[in-house]
């Protein structure tokens, strides 16, 4: 095995340590959230939809590494619609995290500022519609990927898959 090799297979386990551990606890914090007298806390709301998109990145992220590593086969370079889509929801889990965490700092700091903000939450699902705009939202600023993502080409006669943004 060359060097490339050894860093490869490092990577993939590594990759599927990721996606253990991560799984496991994302699902632990998923139920704790869950749990009756923290389900009414929003904090602890936004908490339960992270470790959901957490999860989904973690696959999309990793699973590709290991599969690679240890397997040989990179779907994102076989099939042009699976690299397009898993291109599209790596970007959109991504950013929908990144934007849950602000908006958990966010809804800590108001509460702090301001005691009247426990009423805003009192009706649970606002911070449900929220998530769905802000899924809407990077839906539609990510959804070029899913259109202009990737190309084949020919070379020697033979079809090459490029994953590889075109725009």
């Amino acid at each position: 095995m060359d060097l490339y090799e050894i860093l490869s297979r490092i990577l993939g386990a590594y990759s599927l340590m990721l996606i253990i551990f991560g799984l496991i606890a994302n699902f632990i914090i998923f139920f704790i959230c869950l749990r009756k007298p923290l389900r009414k806390i929003s904090t602890f709301k936004f908490f339960s939809i992270l470790a959901l998109s957490d999860t989904l990145s973690l696959f999309e992220c990793n699973l590709t590494h290991f599969t690679i590593a240890y397997f040989n086969i990179a779907y994102n370079s076989i099939y042009l619609p699976w690299c397009r889509l898993e291109q599209f929801l790596q970007q959109t889990f991504l950013q929908l995290s990144a934007w849950i965490l602000v908006s958990i700092a966010l809804d800590r700091l108001i509460s702090v500022l301001n005691n009247n903000w426990r009423k805003f939450y009192k009706n649970g699902n606002r911070i449900y519609f929220y998530i769905l705009i802000l899924i809407i939202f990077f839906s539609g600023l990510n959804m070029p990927i899913l259109i202009k993502m990737g190309y084949y080409t020919y070379e020697n006669g033979t079809e090459i898959l490029y994953c590889i943004a075109t725009f």
